[in-house]
């Protein structure tokens, strides 16, 4: 599967009616003076981007990325091209998510816990057809400017509601990041069909033992997984991702 939001490496800082009018290729524009607001857009912590800029517009970007754990570093000649601009992100969705999606049925799908938005964009921009929960109000408006910013034609049900009380509905994919719930293991059927593919990732054990965190009920173990009825584990791995300790599912729903 072609994304249809690739990946950029280069940060174009200036106002955005200048670089409407001179876009940087291969560029995404987010001005100086928004950088912090939409910390949504940009990378996680500890990686680089490059940074098209005249030296001074350069020098203040590269503080409010480091303020923000980003280093920021002057592109090559070759980067400073004029031309299109296609449509494209310096943030990530799940690293999980993007390996598995493209391999399942793409029609639609339910982000439980969706946060800021980066994964149900991402899935939206790709085709499917999502619908996106999570109970913090706040952060379903910042979803909704990602959306805004970065798909043509805004598609998404956002819901800002406890995904433990949200009335059943069947999806292809149900995908919950970072915001398993213990009682989450008895919904999931409620969101599911016959063949209902759910990728979950959250914390584990050797995580909470080494950091004292999260809450015990945000924490999943593979028994946990085992004993479920209607599901099969298709996949599961357990390991360290970005300084976090997590569990990765893959079930498959089977309603005999």
């Amino acid at each position: 599967m072609q994304d249809a939001l690739p990946l950029r490496r280069i940060l174009d800082p200036r106002p955005s009616a200048e670089t409407a009018a001179y876009p940087y290729r291969e560029s995404v524009n987010i001005p100086l003076d928004e950088l912090a607001q939409r910390r949504n857009e940009l990378p996680r912590k500890g990686r680089t981007l490059q940074v098209a800029a005249s030296e001074e517009l350069y020098r203040e970007a590269q503080r409010v990325l480091l303020s923000l754990g980003i280093n920021g570093e002057a592109p090559t000649a070759l980067d400073w091209r004029v031309g299109p601009r296609p449509r494209g992100r310096l943030w990530s969705p799940s690293e999980f998510l993007l390996r598995e999606a493209p391999l399942i049925k793409q029609e639609t799908a339910i982000d439980l816990g969706c946060g800021s938005g980066r994964d149900a964009v991402w899935l939206a921009a790709n085709g499917w057809k999502v619908m996106a929960i999570d109970h913090l109000s706040d952060a379903i408006d910042m979803a909704r400017d990602l959306e805004r910013r970065y798909l043509a034609q805004p598609s998404i049900n956002w819901r800002p509601e406890d995904y433990l009380a949200s009335k059943p509905q069947a999806f292809d994919l149900i995908f919950c990041s970072f915001s398993f719930r213990k009682p989450l293991t008895n919904k999931l059927i409620d969101f599911a069909h016959e063949g209902t593919v759910a990728l979950i990732e959250t914390f584990t054990l050797e995580h909470r033992r080494t950091f004292n965190k999260p809450k015990e009920e945000a924490v999943l173990a593979i028994e946990e997984l085992q004993g479920l009825e209607k599901w099969t584990i298709e996949h599961v791995e357990q390991g360290w991702h970005y300084e976090r300790h997590t569990i990765r599912a893959r079930l498959r729903c089977t309603m005999s």
